[in-house]
């Protein structure tokens, strides 16, 4: 069936469905209470026509994934019809028990697309056509309809009908912040940052057009899901500068300059449930030091796995300082939609890459979210698309499997970050963060870890942090006791989900490397 069809069906169906007409609570009053089992998400990827998104699906649980993060751009379903992806969607939740699915909607078809050219940018606006419309339409005996001419809100209205069952989090637009000019999105002392003014159009490429019109996009995903399932979870899209967040919590969907009135009376935050990041933290692992006049170089698992936990921190401390706090605001829930670094470092780069501080730094960062209550994690990505000696692109090494442009089905093989992957989801699924446990773990400065639980039983997490530049080598001794008095007694190196190889703890002490090891009751 062609997609418009499906639209005038449904909306046509629309016509008798009766919608509280009242005002909905915004995200300002009420966020859903919603508990969630920490997914081990992934994001799929596209690789050649050989991998089908179900065979994808396949070979992403059996490297211990539990949730995905999937796309259903307007574009895409306007060209091969609203229902193109069901059978997937209902395949991976109903066979393969993924929980939580998280799709980022967006990309307008050119027929839905805003025509505007804002100043500086070289195309049109991104944003969708009539999104400044009203999204509901008044018929007879206070039914409602979607008003064709926002063609956002017809989008997500039907893309709801079909999906909505299977999805859990909705992330408007992927990256709505990424940009070419790094520098006023970083830096907060030269013209144009977006620390002391909103972002212009031309450095938004994912949507040349200003941020209140991406905070209206925001508003009408929000106000349709919600008047259809109330319980359903907005989020931003996976945005990378916290100066982007800080415009967002600045300003209205006002198309006045984002200005607060009777009309726009709320800013962003009220029109999303959950914060979703991205983080990259290879990017990040210098300081410039003023008094040597040179940089200062952090590169191991432990330096990314700190800066991934220091930028959620970040963005959870600026939604608190805008009333977010669970007081004047309800609080928000975070997730992160894509983080990894990659497995080799790159010539005329000074970023961290090694197939080493990759396979720690994905333990490191599944086990520290969870400590740091962050909801959902979704790895970039679930293959590599090149060869070590063919690479020339970091992302390209990302990936629980070896370049799946070359190993077609039936021939695809787990790369050392997909066997961590494998091992922590298979060791820690279903288990929750203790606290308390954690606590009387009495790790020292140069060791970190984590106690997991699940009815009565335990698996700690243990590593001895990297300190030195460009290694992932360390030794210290840990005192068992805490171990032995909850009776954890089996030992679990990374590669566990491969191997199947443990051995029994004994002694009152154990050595710990950066490369973590689980010790479990069972």
């Amino acid at each position: 069936m062609k997609a418009k069809s499906v639209l005038l069906i449904a909306l046509f169906w629309l016509h008798f469905f009766s919608i509280n007409a009242q005002q909905h609570k915004t995200a300002n009053n009420s966020v859903p209470i919603h508990t969630s089992i920490f997914s081990y998400g992934i994001n799929p990827g596209y690789y050649s026509p050989a991998w089908t998104d179900q065979k994808l699906s396949e070979i992403a649980a059996w490297a211990g994934v539990h949730s995905s993060r999937l796309s259903l751009p307007d574009e895409f379903l306007e060209q091969q019809g609203y229902k193109t992806r069901t059978k997937e969607f209902a395949y991976y939740t109903n066979q393969l028990k993924f929980n939580d699915l998280t799709v980022f909607i967006g990309s307008a078809s050119l027929k839905n697309r805003d025509t505007q050219i804002y100043p500086g940018c070289a195309e049109t606006s991104k944003a969708f056509k009539g999104i400044y419309k009203p999204v509901w339409i008044e018929g007879k005996n206070k039914t409602f309809r979607i008003n064709p001419e926002n063609t956002l809100a017809a989008y997500i209205y039907t893309t709801y009908v079909n999906y909505g069952k299977y999805i859990t989090y909705w992330e408007v637009f992927n990256e709505p912040d990424f940009t070419n000019n790094w520098v006023v999105a970083s830096k907060k002392d030269v013209t144009d940052s977006w620390w002391l003014m909103p972002p212009n159009p031309k450095d938004l490429p994912n949507l040349n057009c200003p941020i209140y019109s991406y905070v209206r996009m925001l508003r009408v995903t929000y106000e349709v899901i919600k008047r259809l399932n109330n319980k359903e979870l907005i989020t931003t899209g996976g945005i990378g500068y916290p100066s982007f967040l800080k415009q967002l919590l600045n300003v209205t969907d006002n198309p006045d300059q984002g200005k607060v009135s009777s009309e726009y009376p709320f800013k962003a935050g009220a029109y999303f449930d959950v914060l979703s990041f991205h983080d990259y933290p290879f990017y990040y692992l210098s300081t410039w030091d003023s008094l040597t006049g040179k940089k200062i170089y952090n590169r191991h698992s432990d330096a990314a796995a700190e800066e991934f936990i220091t930028k959620k921190n970040l963005y959870e401390q600026m939604l608190i300082e805008n009333g977010y706090d669970g007081k004047l605001y309800p609080r928000k829930y975070v997730i992160c939609t894509e983080v990894n670094i990659p497995a080799r470092q790159y010539p005329h780069t000074d970023d961290i890459g090694s197939e080493e501080a990759q396979k720690n730094f994905t333990i490191k960062s599944l086990v520290l979210a969870q400590k740091n209550k962050i909801s959902q994690l979704y790895y970039f990505v679930l293959g590599r698309s090149a060869d070590p000696d063919q690479s020339n692109d970091p992302y390209q090494l990302m990936g629980l499997y070896y370049n799946l442009k070359t190993n077609l089905p039936g021939k695809q093989v787990l790369t050392s970050q997909g066997v961590a992957f494998k091992t922590t989801s298979l060791l820690l699924y279903g288990y929750t963060f203790n606290e308390r446990l954690t606590n009387k773990m009495n790790l020292p400065t140069n060791a970190s870890g984590t106690a997991f639980t699940k009815k009565n039983n335990v698996v700690f997490v243990l590593w001895a942090k990297s300190s030195k530049d460009l290694s992932e080598i360390n030794t210290i001794s840990y005192e068992t006791h805490v171990l032995m008095d909850n009776k954890a007694l089996i030992v679990h190196e990374w590669n566990y989900s491969v191997t199947l190889k443990t051995k029994i703890l004994d002694g009152s002490s154990i050595k710990l490397t950066p490369c973590p090891i689980f010790i479990t009751t069972k």
